[in-house]
């Protein structure tokens, strides 16, 4: 399976090794690059949790070999939600009757629907934490020599 939305392409890659390895890469543009409409990250903190992998890893996994792809160090969705440097609880908090602590927040696994990002974090952001929100390792191909 294989759909594209807001400047990623995620993609299920079954291998026989991996199983099914849900990986979201980072589309690029004529005016962005390599980092599409991630270019806003570029030289920030964010920069480091999309991980950078090479063009044939990214092509074999596409054709049933996810070997190579996840020996280049791909970092865990669920780690990068946890590491994310951002206010990981919902910005409705204090006016908000059903607020939970433990619950809502990000890196909780059923953060309820409800849920509002501080108003500060910009929407390549968003982006990001949906995609580890739904278990995708978010990449971008390597810039070639």
């Amino acid at each position: 399976m294989m759909y594209r939305r807001d400047g990623l392409v995620f993609m299920t890659l079954n291998d026989p090794a991996w199983g099914a390895s849900k990986v979201a890469r980072v589309l690029p543009s004529p005016d962005g690059g390599l980092w599409g409409s991630f270019l806003e990250l570029a030289g920030t903190e964010w920069e480091g949790f999309i991980d950078v992998v090479s063009s044939d890893a990214l092509d074999r996994a596409l054709r049933g070999d996810c070997t190579p792809l996840m020996r280049e160090g791909l970092r865990d969705p669920k780690g990068c939600l946890k590491r994310a440097p951002l206010t990981k609880t919902c910005s409705d908090a204090k006016g908000c009757a059903s607020f939970k602590k433990e619950v809502c927040q990000t890196t909780h696994k059923n953060t309820p629907e409800c849920f509002s990002f501080w108003r500060d974090i910009p929407t390549s952001v968003r982006v990001l934490l949906s995609a580890w929100k739904e278990g995708y390792y978010v990449i971008r191909e390597r810039e070639k020599k």
